[in-house]
């Protein structure tokens, strides 16, 4: 009798190691991100976006959690991070971000990303698309790893820029006239003015990626501003630009290629700084 005991003690010994190491390697299983309502992992997603004209906008909730791959797709029942790896650039935005539960959907608790997502939990936000411009264009949004892949259309085609009054094209190679540059300003000086500047190209000195823009008199230059092509070098094209006036305005880059564009603005009544943008347009 007393012999068996030990032998007893032993196997309970094992079973409950056996448990708890069952236990161990169940809460060990791993999560992937899940794209609501499809899996779409290990593929990235693509949202395209309807025909939209200019001016208008079209928009998608987008909701991501995380699943145990173990469970049926759309589980939500994983935890793990959601941090912004790359975001969208403009006619595309990436917005209001909350986390919620997986239904009723695009509700939640307003969120920064990043964030960490609990067991049935659902990071909810907004996709949308409003072009300036004629053209097609795309983007990509990555969360945590798992790519969105933009893409939206005005059902019209976007030639290269063309150059005005008001508007000024630089070359990313010789006479392709890729960018184009636009700037607005307004100022409560002088009882408030407010307009468009006046674009001076310097190509007929030899000067095809760079050039000035004036406010108030085609005397006085405001603006000095170029676009170096670094895209060797850290896969963007750069924006530089100096301002001597304190006036508020507002710069638009746009490549025409792409439809990206990127934006920059001064407050009124405050000395403008330099600006040496080496990301503000993605290499295609």
């Amino acid at each position: 009798m007393n012999g068996s005991h030990p032998g007893r003690m032993v196997g309970v010994l094992v079973a409950m190691a056996w448990l708890v190491s069952a236990g161990i390697a169940a809460a060990a299983v791993p999560s992937h991100i899940d794209r609501l309502s499809a899996r779409t992992t290990p593929s990235d997603a693509s949202v395209t976006f309807p025909t939209t004209a200019v001016g208008q906008t079209s928009s998608f909730c987008e909701g991501v959690c995380y699943t145990l791959n173990t469970s049926p797709p759309g589980s939500c029942d994983g935890t793990g991070p959601e941090t912004l790896d790359h975001d969208v650039s403009p006619p595309f935005l990436a917005n209001n971000y909350a986390v919620g539960a997986t239904s009723p959907t695009c509700t939640g608790s307003p969120v920064n990303l990043p964030v960490n997502l609990s067991a049935h939990q659902v990071l909810w936000f907004n996709l949308s698309f409003t072009p300036t411009q004629d053209g097609n264009f795309s983007d990509m949004l990555t969360l945590s790893g798992f790519s969105f892949d933009l893409s939206g259309s005005t059902g019209s085609s976007s030639g290269a820029c063309s150059p005005d009054a008001t508007t000024l094209c630089i070359d990313q190679n010789p006479g392709d006239g890729r960018f184009m540059i636009q700037v607005s300003y307004a100022t409560s000086e002088g009882g408030g003015l407010s307009g468009s500047g006046n674009a001076i190209p310097l190509s007929s000195l030899g000067v095809t990626e760079g050039g000035l823009f004036w406010f108030f008199g085609a005397t006085n230059p405001e603006m000095l501003i170029k676009i170096i092509d670094g895209c060797s070098l850290d896969s963007h094209f750069w924006v530089f630009f100096a301002a001597t006036t304190n006036v508020g305005f507002t710069v638009t880059v746009t490549d025409t290629q792409t439809g990206h564009q990127a934006t920059y603005t001064n407050a009124d009544k405050h000395a403008a700084p330099p600006v040496q943008d080496t990301s503000a347009l993605a290499c295609p």
